[in-house]
This record gives C-alpha cells, structure tokens and sequence, in this order.
C-alpha cells in the first residue's frame, strides 16, 4: 500500500510541470486509489500537526511560560479538535513513525527555547534562585534514595557471622533500623523542603509571561487551523479527482507540500521573534539590538 502510496503522490505532488490533462487521463481505479492515498497522507499530516502542537505546549507549560489555565483551555481546544477528527490517539500502523516526526518537528522548535533557569534569570532572577536550590535538594534526594536502597534491611541470619554474640546481633540490627529511621527523615526533610519551593516558584509564574502567552496561543491555534484546513483539502481533492476538474486538483497538489512544510517555518520565526524580544534569543544580532534599546 505505502509503495503505491508514494508512487501516485510523487506523480500527483513532486512532479510540479504535471500537465493539467494528466488526470483527466486516469482510469476511475487510479482516480479513487489517488483519493484514498491523499486522504491518508491528510490524516497523517494532521496527526503529525496535533501531536506537535501537543509538545510545544507541553514544552511551553513546563518553562511557565502561560499560565495554567490558560494552557488548560488551549489544550482542551487542541483535544476538542483531534478527537473531532480522530487523531487524538491514532491507532493505525504508522503512528509511532508519525510521532517520531512530530517530536523532531517539535525539537526543532523547542530548541530556541532557552533553559528554564537561564529564561528565568533574566525575566525573575529571586525565582531562577529558588529554581536553582529545588535542583539541588532534587539531586540531594535522588542521592539519599540511592543510599537507602543500598542499605541491607531484610537481616538473613544465614547471611550473618555464625560466631556473632546476641548481644552483638541486636546491635547490628538496631543500627540498621537506626540508619533507616535516619534516612527517611533526613528524605522527608529534603522532600518537603522542594515541595515548598515548588509552591513559591508555581505562585511567583502563576501568570505567565503575555508576550509568549500571545505566541503560544497564536501557534497552538495556527496547528488547529491547519488540522482544519486539511480536511477541507482532502474534501476538494476528492470533488475535484473523481469529478475531472483536474487543473483545480493539481493547483491544490501544488501547495499541499508547501503548506505542510511552511508551518515549522512560522511557528519556529514566531517564537524566536518573541524571544529575543525579551532578550531570551539565541542570535548575537538580536541580543545587540535589545541591549540597544536598553541604553535609549
């Protein structure tokens, strides 16, 4: 199916000086196997834009760059829209490879964003503080619960020294409940310590930042318009194919790769506009502008 699949869409899509008589030409099989074809290639191309959009909000929610609310409506938009068009958790053979591509897509994009303690730094530099610390008591933690699975607490008196006095024995054993008792409070004291700073850093970025807050919404929307559009596309694909206005059908063919492509391009130029307006960019040029327009 895929080998045929790829044969009738280079025909139809990579071949741009296709003359417009060349599908007036096809067979009525030909013409609903291109039907088909396009259509899975549409529901592919929404699928690979939902789960994008998912990752980007996902990647967005985890830097604070909108509030909580606020991506929950957007993804309660975004869920809306997939499970209306059947792409909310595709079943069907190529999902994995799809959301392998979606998650490159995504990267490419989430790539520009800087770490969250380096965004943070620069907008709340007392948060980034904070932030700093909760890695460091995470890290302490990681490292005591390392330690206590490391500690022998099912005692096996097989395992013991034969010649070991009771004495000696209970002492070994209050040593080790000793060590344990230590270890869970020293773990719960760590734990409690950066579910604390947690809260504060949650309170302090409660809101967002309204620059991205306006991107990311602004992309999340343009994936959902662009799930819609396409299938609209595959609708007028199939009037057009199975109905001969074949011109109106390669004029469509022509953009559909373009369109499928150019979507990357301006979600990756609209957050990379807003970041560097806020002085988060990566590019030296607009790093020297923003220090500009401090100084006036």
């Amino acid at each position: 199916m895929f080998e045929k699949s790829d044969e009738l869409l280079n025909d139809a899509l990579t071949l741009t000086p296709l003359a417009g008589t060349s599908i007036a030409t096809w067979s009525e099989d030909k013409r609903k196997d291109f039907v088909n074809v396009f259509k899975q290639r549409s529901d592919d191309a929404q699928t690979i834009l939902a789960r994008t959009a998912y990752l980007l909000l996902e990647g967005a929610r985890k830097h604070y760059f909108l509030s909580p609310p606020k991506a929950d409506a957007l993804k309660s938009k975004l869920d809306i829209t997939s499970r209306r068009r059947g792409y909310y958790h595709q079943e069907h053979g190529r999902a994995g490879e799809l959301q392998n591509i979606a998650a490159l897509r995504a990267a490419a994009i989430l790539e520009e964003f800087p770490s969250v303690i380096k965004t943070w730094s620069i907008l709340q530099p007392e948060v980034a503080v904070q932030m700093k610390t909760r890695d460091t008591l995470v890290a302490k933690l990681k490292q005591l619960g390392l330690e206590f699975s490391e500690l022998q607490t099912d005692i096996k008196l097989s395992d013991m020294d034969q010649d070991m006095t009771i004495g000696a024995f209970r002492k070994y054993v209050e040593d080790v409940r000793d060590k344990r008792d230590a270890l869970i409070k020293q773990m719960n004291r760590v734990a409690e310590q950066g579910n604390t700073l947690s809260r504060q850093i949650d309170k302090a970025l409660y809101a967002g930042v309204p620059e991205l807050t306006t991107a990311v919404t602004k992309v999340v929307n343009m994936h959902i318009d662009r799930i819609t559009a396409f299938g609209t596309t595959t609708r007028r694909i199939e009037e057009r194919v199975l109905f001969g206005d074949s011109q109106a059908a390669l004029d469509i063919l022509k953009t559909f790769e373009q369109d499928e492509l150019e979507v990357g391009k301006e979600v990756k130029a609209e957050f990379t506009t807003v970041l560097a307006g806020l002085g988060l960019g990566k590019a030296p040029r607009a790093a020297k502008k923003i220090k500009k327009s401090k100084k006036a």
